[in-house]
């Protein structure tokens, strides 16, 4: 996956809501193009509910995955007990 690839989604009209997935299990919501700046080696993403900031190195970037709802998953919550 290619910071320029990320630019393609960023640029769509109309805009499609996506994820980033990384190496490392997680994703990162991009709800609207303002919420991420591509740099030559770094890529930011700004949380839409914490605001809380990631930069991501491109070499963890798996794909960018457009969903029909363009919104995350929802948590499975284990009320159960059971793991």
């Amino acid at each position: 996956m290619t910071v320029e690839e990320i630019r393609v989604a960023l640029h769509k009209h109309p805009f499609e809501p996506f994820f980033i997935l990384l190496t490392d299990g997680t994703e990162q919501h991009v709800p609207h193009r303002d919420f991420v700046s591509l740099g030559k080696r770094r890529v930011t993403v700004i949380d839409a509910v914490t605001d809380a900031l990631s930069i991501i190195d491109p070499l963890h970037i798996i794909s960018v995955e457009y969903r029909e709802d363009g919104l995350p998953p929802k948590r499975q919550s284990n009320e159960g007990g059971n793991p």
